[in-house]
């Protein structure tokens, strides 16, 4: 702590004297904060910049390490991501014994950007004989506990399985459900797609044909205009007769959920609900891989070390005549021209390791309503993007997408506030992500909330 104190006014100094990035805004040259990321899990840490997180109330310490029996990246080289149906939930309110769901795993996106995101879930994973209890597992995008959008594969207490589309709005749930006939393979396809701030869910059995799901809103009762013109007709001798005509006009349902996040995160989860019989009836979920685009049968691409070949030509240079006068001269050749030969060159680029020289966290333990700073240096003297995401045990977060400056340093002083804490975990957690091209790194750690 001595060594920590005497670091502090340096950090200070080059606090206010360096060009920092402002939080929110995209810079120029940095797009791939934009959207949303894909990745095949197809190694053992996430490509994407998917981070774990848990529900307010949920049981400490959380999010859990990786494991055989909470979440795992390429389990046994499978290639996926699997998350076991730990009790929990967030559907509801905390009164209502909801928001302790376990293990989360989201990365932010920029709320102005549309996007197509597509998983393939396998759920159950493994051969299960498990009661159902409300295990549920899926596509997710998330503002807070309270308020997140998900399309889901769930398996309800005397209910086939079915999938879920549901938004919860202040802890008020809107479902709309399709139920699976005994068919159904365990295979699935599920896709969101945002456009504006409307949230649309499709799935599909074999990755080429996707259903549409309509969201549990009520359709708008169709509104009729009706214009009536009457003719009456009359005829010598017959009983005058009237005709009248009327026209409406009906307003089409919604074809998502609408919902402005300010913050917002996409990614995956799986629960087991909040019976407490699900410890003993926890199911697998394995999500093959996580794509973005309309093309979900096409891979992620994977960085990796590129060749570029040049050719270099060899001859002599003919130069060119620039008559003085109105004569044409014969030319007559004395030599045919060389001919030019192409040599490539392979040029082999040295992979580039990207890396942090350090990460700093003022203090290890801080009070709420007071002022936490943190540190990030790259390791080399360059600008680099840079990702963080500050989440509190209460499941408040801070998330900056910005860059380094020229030197590859960034600094970011916050308020802790005063609804940080967690009745049953005061554990905050730092997350640093940082990016070069298609290169990235990542580092965290952690303080405590007082």
């Amino acid at each position: 702590m001595p060594r920590r104190r005497l670091l502090t006014p340096l950090i200070l100094v080059l606090a206010a004297i360096l060009p920092l990035a402002v939080s929110g805004s995209l810079l120029h040259g940095y797009a791939q904060v934009a959207a949303p990321q894909g990745d095949e899990f197809n190694s053992t840490t996430f490509t994407a910049p998917f981070h774990v997180i848990c529900g307010q109330y949920a049981t400490t310490p959380c999010p859990d390490p990786q494991g055989t029996t909470t979440w795992s990246l390429d389990a046994g080289g499978s290639g996926a991501l699997r998350i076991w149906t730990q009790f929990g939930s967030l559907l509801g309110t905390s009164a209502q014994a909801s928001n302790n769901a376990r293990n989360l795993v989201l990365q932010p996106f920029d709320p102005g950007v549309d996007w197509t995101a597509t998983t393939k879930l396998t759920f159950p994973a493994t051969v299960s004989n498990a009661q159902f209890l409300g295990q549920t597992a899926g596509l997710m995008v998330f503002q807070d506990d309270d308020n997140f959008i998900f399309l889901g594969r769930a398996f309800n207490p005397g209910n086939p399985s079915q999938l879920e589309f549901i938004q919860e709005v202040n802890g008020v749930d809107t479902v709309s459900t399709v139920n699976e006939t005994g068919s159904f393979p365990f295979t699935v396809y599920l896709r969101l797609t945002k456009i504006g701030s409307v949230y649309q869910a499709s799935y599909s059995t074999d990755n080429a044909t996707f259903t549409p799901i309509a969201p549990g809103t009520p359709p708008v009762t169709a509104t009729a205009t009706a214009t009536s013109t009457s003719v009456v007709q009359v005829t010598p001798g017959t009983t005058p007769t009237a005709t009248s005509s009327a026209t409406a006009t009906a307003t089409p349902a919604p074809t998502g959920y609408s919902a402005l996040y300010s913050t917002p995160q996409v990614g995956l989860f799986a629960w087991g609900g909040t019976n407490t019989a699900v410890a003993n009836n926890q199911v697998a979920a394995d999500f093959d891989w996580f794509r973005i685009g309309a093309n979900s049968q096409t891979p992620v691409p994977s960085p990796t070390a590129t060749t570029t070949s040049t050719a270099t030509a060899t001859g002599t240079a003919v130069p060119s005549a620039t008559p003085t006068n109105t004569a044409v001269p014969t030319a007559t050749p004395t030599s045919a021209p060389p001919t030019a030969t192409a040599t490539p060159v392979v040029i082999v680029k040295k992979a580039y390791h990207l890396g942090f020289r350090y990460t700093s966290i003022w203090y290890h333990f801080m009070r709420r309503g007071t002022n936490e700073t943190i540190v990030a240096q790259g390791n080399k003297h360059a600008q680099f993007g840079i990702w963080v995401h500050v989440i509190f045990p209460s499941g408040v977060h801070y998330d900056y997408y910005e860059n380094t400056d020229s030197s590859g340093h960034w600094t970011k002083t916050f308020y802790v506030p005063y609804n940080a804490g967690s009745p049953y975990n005061n554990r905050a957690w730092v997350l640093f992500q940082l990016w070069s091209g298609k290169h990235t790194v990542k580092d965290f750690g952690y303080f405590g909330v007082l």
